[in-house]
């Protein structure tokens, strides 16, 4: 392999529920194909994904341990564990803070959020914690750009709760309101930050939508610009969302859409926020995990249902998708990311 095609690769991880096994894959982000398939031996079967900033780390979730483990990633792409620390549930979301100093977790089951310390050798400290009850079905957490603010999402009882994080003391804050209301039969599910720092857009699982907000820089509050459908007119059947992705460029979002089995693609005005549907691009059965390759060239769709891994191009100019590869990954597909090669 060519030093050119290696700075080209990245690895990819893929998660199953039901299998104590993590699959990575060498991508390559010029053609979009996958190769390199191997199974790395789990303590339990893994489920939600994260990374610090540099990539040094992967972060995992457990459920049967109730537990998250800390692995080194090597350059070849293999893991060495760090060690595991228990959280009591199994961690629904987890999320490393701008300077890879802490990581967040929420709770989907037992209703809260968690902030652990990050060691040096950024192994989870099992002592430095923050434990904060919030709300049933804490789905997400995400920290802003500024690494000032946390926000998560609860699916009910349909609100987005805001903190301020406070990087010296590495604790959160509740937001003066602490939440903002969605409408009834949203489910704010999922949320990443537009590229510029000044929209936050959110999933909406029991919605059907992907709405955006703007953020006060400096109260952290958060208003309401818009909801986009991410289904056809018409369309009557039953859906749900889960996950959705955001170009590198913010020019386009793409949101999984579970029962009518597609990955709706939107336009996303970077002045205003402001969002066009651009249709929907078909997929297998139940997608529950979307990543974008860092030069916003290709999309992954992991397949709950069917355990397939699919790469999907992105047109530069239209952000129109388009299968590129299939791959028969695992069954239950859970979570899948990407992280640079640097084994050149």
């Amino acid at each position: 392999m060519s030093i050119d095609q290696a700075i080209a690769d990245r690895w990819v991880y893929a998660s199953s529920s039901q299998s104590p096994e993590l699959i990575r894959y060498r991508l390559n982000t010029e053609s979009g194909a996958l190769s390199d398939r191997t199974s790395i031996a789990m303590p339990d079967a893994p489920r939600g994904l994260a990374t610090d900033a540099e990539h040094k780390t992967l972060y995992i979730a457990f459920r049967a341990k109730k537990s998250i483990g800390a692995f080194r990633i090597q350059p070849d792409g293999g893991l060495d564990p760090l060690g595991l620390v228990e959280v009591g549930a199994l961690a629904s979301y987890l999320a490393v803070d701008r300077r890879s100093k802490v990581i967040f977790s929420a709770y989907y089951q037992t209703g809260r959020v968690m902030v652990h310390r990050l060691q040096p050798n950024l192994a989870i400290d099992p002592e430095n914690v923050q434990v904060i009850s919030t709300a049933e079905r804490a789905h997400a957490v995400q920290v802003d750009q500024s690494n000032k603010f946390v926000y998560v999402p609860h699916t009910r009882p349909e609100s987005i709760f805001g903190f301020r994080f406070d990087q010296k003391n590495s604790r959160l804050t509740p937001l003066n309101p602490p939440t903002t209301k969605t409408p009834s039969g949203y489910g704010p599910r999922h949320l990443h930050f537009h590229p510029g720092g000044k929209w936050l857009l959110v999933d909406n699982e029991a919605g059907d939508s992907l709405s955006s907000y703007r953020i006060n820089r400096k109260s952290g509050a958060l208003t309401a610009i818009q909801t986009q459908t991410t289904l056809p007119a018409g369309w009557e059947g039953r859906n749900s969302t889960s996950d959705f992705q955001i170009t590198p460029d913010g020019r386009f979002a793409y949101v999984a859409n579970r029962g009518h089995n597609s990955v709706a693609m939107i336009a996303i005005n970077s002045n205003n926020g402001r969002m066009t549907s651009l249709g929907q691009h078909p997929t297998g059965a139940i997608v529950r995990s979307l990543a974008i390759t860092p030069n916003g060239k290709f999309l992954l769709v992991a397949g709950q249902s069917d355990g397939v891994l699919s790469v999907h191009s992105i047109a530069a100019k239209t952000g129109l998708l388009k299968q590129v590869g299939s791959h028969e990954t695992a069954p239950a597909l859970w979570w899948v990311l990407t992280i640079p090669a640097s084994d050149i």
